[in-house]
């Protein structure tokens, strides 16, 4: 779960809160199943909140090592949105079974670093309605347990 406020001169200019989730069941080495969930609360995006659950198929198209790989992952799902205020035909929600493609790369720079790049769409069939996402990270375990990381999303 992440959350994110921002303020300027006492004014709120940006507040966000996310939570997302996902498990895997691996049926082969390369193979699994997955269930995902996600949650997003943004103050300025119109949504009183965004929803979706997806569930599908993933494959690990490149292992070397424990840490480096490159999966890749496509689902379908079910997207659920409440609006803010009511939209000009009366709707004060938003619904839709949703596509899912997502792909992942880890790569480890050293025993104590690890670059990330993470890109995934979901694409709503009843409607044109799509989210991207994609997020880049640097991690770096500083003592024992301890790590930071660096992300830009």
């Amino acid at each position: 779960m992440s959350a994110r406020h921002t303020e300027a001169e006492d004014e709120t200019t940006a507040e966000q809160y996310k939570a997302e989730g996902e498990t895997n069941y691996k049926f082969d080495e390369r193979q699994y199943w997955f269930l995902r969930g996600s949650w997003e609360d943004d103050r300025f995006s119109g949504y009183a909140f965004e929803s979706s659950i997806t569930a599908g198929y993933g494959n690990r198209l490149w292992e070397s090592g424990e840490r480096s790989f490159w999966s890749v992952s496509t689902g379908m799902g079910y997207r659920y949105n409440r609006l803010d205020e009511p939209d000009d035909e009366g709707n004060e929600k938003e619904d839709s079974v949703i596509a899912r493609f997502a792909t992942q790369l880890d790569y480890a720079l050293s025993d104590r670093a690890l670059f990330r790049q993470k890109l995934s769409t979901e694409v709503g069939l009843e409607e044109n309605n799509t989210i991207s996402e994609s997020e880049t990270a640097l991690q770096a375990n500083v003592v024992g347990n301890l790590s930071m990381k660096l992300r830009s999303g």
